[in-house]
């Protein structure tokens, strides 16, 4: 099917299915009943960068901007005349094995898996009918998106996939104006490196910040990016489909109510629900589910939300020499996610040849061992009456730099239990809790029994109008998140 008898079909199914592309039609949609307790899902950044595994996912862009690391590792490296292209032969995948990724994955409590289908580097890793630049004819000859469907399937794990492909429009526009020879400046690549549409003729560290200001994507590319994030809906059925920020730009309004139009009348057909993960206003609020890139909400949301981010702090993609975050720290933020009603999705970064990188694995193993341990408070459970107490976060992307400590606390809650997550426990025996104060402000229900969750160890209670006061007969070992069960009467 070319690219105008698909948007025909875009818009016949959309004439002939219960959802309409309009804000109060979309509403409609209610978001996946299983998603709304997943609690965790891990996203999976994999791809061409991983071969050059420097900087960040962002090397293909970086590497044609002088000024940055990335430019100068990649000259020193490899050289002018090496173009991004030219990693694709290196892209083997030659270990890759989707089978003991997702048993892994199933281990660490995640119910469903994101990988990145497309990025902005233009190169699909599933076989596409819109462009021959991807995983099923070239680098790995696998639909990796595919492989990883069957094994989540096998596992019992949800698919979801995320495109990435509307930056795609000018990601590559370093390469015209380098001041050398490109790839990116010869149409007969243009299949791969896009329109790489440019704000400036400046080539520097100043120009690569600019970023897309003042970049308006023409119609032309608003129906490519409409019918490729089409094709990825009807080949894989995603019960959700994640966006990055670009689709946010005013021009992309229409398309996008079309798309989720459409997304959501395939999900209809094939008897399922879905939702669109999306940031900023890119839609609707109500009528998809709303992203916080590296940051959290301020306090509880109305409406199920899904936080994001990596194991690695500097990278999506994997690295060299990445510093990586403790398994302790990303348990904190997934216990101060999910007590304000959102869904966690954690990043891992595959090496090029599809072995998972070591710290990957161990925190993995390690966030497992406490989901594990801890499942009671975390799946089937909702947000109390107010998220916690101590540090409280604004709401916002990119604000990672969280200090949990003795005073930090997040609560979740299932009829006769309210369960207390002491996010830094620090070798303690004593949790004084105010937000749980004897009042009508904090909890005036009868505490029947506390006990640690993860063994059952009893613990002592104290109540007055000032706090809660927890009492264990041992200090608290280790610094994962200790979590305390309150049953009430």
């Amino acid at each position: 099917m070319n690219q105008q008898d698909y948007l025909t079909q875009i818009d016949q199914v959309n004439a002939q299915g219960p959802f309409r592309p309009t804000w109060e039609s979309l509403a409609t949609m209610p978001q996946p009943a299983w998603y709304q307790d997943a609690k965790l899902g891990i996203f999976i950044h994999w791809g061409v960068y991983s071969v050059p595994a420097f900087g960040s996912e962002w090397y293909p862009r970086l590497m044609y901007y002088r000024g940055t690391k990335v430019f100068d590792h990649h000259q020193k490296t490899y050289g002018p005349e090496f173009n991004y292209r030219d990693f694709i032969p290196m892209f083997k995948a030659e270990n890759f094995d989707p089978a003991a990724w997702l048993q892994l994955i199933k281990e660490s409590g995640a119910r469903f898996i994101l990988p990145v289908g497309e990025h902005h580097d233009g190169f699909k890793m599933y076989a596409s009918d819109f462009s021959p630049y991807n995983a099923a004819q070239m680098g790995p000859h696998r639909d990796v998106m595919a492989a990883l469907h069957q094994a989540a399937d096998h596992q019992g794990i949800h698919f979801s996939i995320s495109s990435h492909r509307a930056e795609h429009f000018w990601f590559f526009n370093g390469g015209r104006t380098v001041g050398f020879p490109t790839e990116v400046q010869d149409d007969q690549y243009r299949d791969f490196y896009g329109p790489a549409v440019t704000n400036t003729t400046k080539n520097n560290e100043q120009a690569y910040l600019l970023g897309e200001q003042g970049i308006v994507p023409t119609a032309a590319w608003l129906d490519d990016w409409l019918v490729n994030s089409a094709e990825m809906v009807d080949r894989f059925h995603p019960a959700t489909m994640y966006f990055d920020w670009w689709i946010s730009e005013p021009a992309f309004r229409s398309h996008v109510q079309r798309f989720a139009a459409y997304c959501y009348n395939r999900a209809r057909e094939w008897g399922m629900d879905a939702t669109i993960n999306y940031k900023y206003d890119a839609l609707m609020y109500g009528t998809g589910t709303l992203v916080q890139e590296r940051g959290t909400l301020g306090n509880i949301a109305p409406r199920l939300w899904q936080a994001e981010t990596a194991t690695a702090r500097h990278s999506w993609g994997y690295t060299e020499n990445n510093e990586y975050k403790s398994p302790a720290e990303i348990a904190q933020v997934f216990a101060d996610v999910i007590s304000k009603n959102g869904v966690f999705c954690l990043n891992i970064g595959p090496k090029s040849d599809g072995t998972l990188a070591p710290e990957d694995v161990a925190i993995l193993q390690h966030l497992g061992q406490w989901n594990h341990a801890n499942q009671e408070a975390i799946w089937g459970t909702g947000p109390y009456k107010f998220f916690g107490q101590g540090t409280q976060q604004q709401a916002g992307t990119f604000s990672e730099d969280y200090h949990y400590g003795d005073d930090d606390y997040r609560f979740t809650y299932r009829p006769g239990a309210l369960y207390v997550f002491a996010l830094a426990p620090n070798n303690r025996t004593t949790f004084t809790i105010a937000a749980l104060k004897k009042d009508n402000d904090g909890l005036v229900a009868p505490i029947k029994k506390a006990t640690i969750l993860a063994d059952g160890a009893p613990v002592a209670t104290h109540q007055d109008d000032t706090a809660l006061t927890l009492t264990t007969t041992q200090p608290v070992a280790g610094n994962m998140p200790m979590v305390f069960k309150l049953a009430l009467a």
